[in-house]
């Protein structure tokens, strides 16, 4: 079985070198890029149909967990950085982003690695499910996202189709804080947005805060019991 390497700073002129090395030597290359508006990686267009990029950025903790994870690499070659003394000088505290706190960032990516990010997916799936649940009972109408966190369901015939309306009523009745779906285009009337990029406890108090006021206000309605 290959080993494999993870490189980043793979679009430089040394990353590039040691793709080039390694693929020679049979390892299977995984190499960190970062999304930029304007390709740069002139340098290894002649291997990039053998190797596997991946982006990820030094400056972004999670992004580099999740790198390591997707690689699961033998090794890892950070070889990212500010490299360019003009831009270093000018933008000191950059550099040190870079340089110093994005070597600390790529260890520690590959000490907590898998285990974190498995972690993080447990929690995110728990937070969504516990809303999704909450505000099915609340007679919300809603199919739950594969990706986001936040959900975006339709209101229910108690809280009304006006979405800004609706949203005040849920902050004021039951506290619970909302983005009315109008601010994202005509579409998105009629449906309100909630997040779920919070803490349990958040969650939960907010899923028992809009099943008791979903329940006072559906009783209230004519018509409703």
């Amino acid at each position: 079985m290959a080993k494999r390497a993870l490189i980043t700073g793979v679009t430089g002129q040394d990353g590039s070198y040691l793709a080039e090395l390694l693929l020679e030597k049979g390892y299977e290359v995984f190499g960190v890029i970062r999304r930029l508006s304007a390709s740069n990686s002139w340098r290894i267009d002649h291997i990039v149909d053998r190797i596997t990029l991946v982006q990820a950025d030094l400056l972004d903790q999670l992004s580099l967990i999740k790198a390591v994870e997707r690689a699961d690499p033998h090794e890892f070659y950070n070889l990212a950085a500010m490299s360019f003394v003009p831009a270093s000088w000018d933008q000191p505290m950059l550099t040190g982003e870079f340089n110093s706190q994005g070597v600390t960032r790529a260890l520690e990516a590959i000490r907590r690695g898998t285990e974190f990010v498995s972690e993080w997916r447990k929690g995110y799936r728990a937070r969504r499910d516990r809303l999704v649940a909450g505000l099915i009972g609340a007679g919300f109408e809603l199919e739950p996202p594969r990706a986001a966190l936040y959900l975006f369901p339709k209101t229910p015939a108690w809280l009304g189709a006006d979405s800004r309306a609706a949203a005040k009523t849920l902050l004021d009745g039951a506290r619970v804080a909302t983005v009315p779906g109008i601010v994202f285009g005509p579409e998105g009337e009629g449906h309100l947005r909630f997040s779920f990029s919070v803490s349990d406890e958040m969650i939960a108090g907010g899923v028992e805060a809009l099943a008791t006021y979903a329940g006072a206000s559906a009783s209230a309605t004519p018509g409703r019991r």
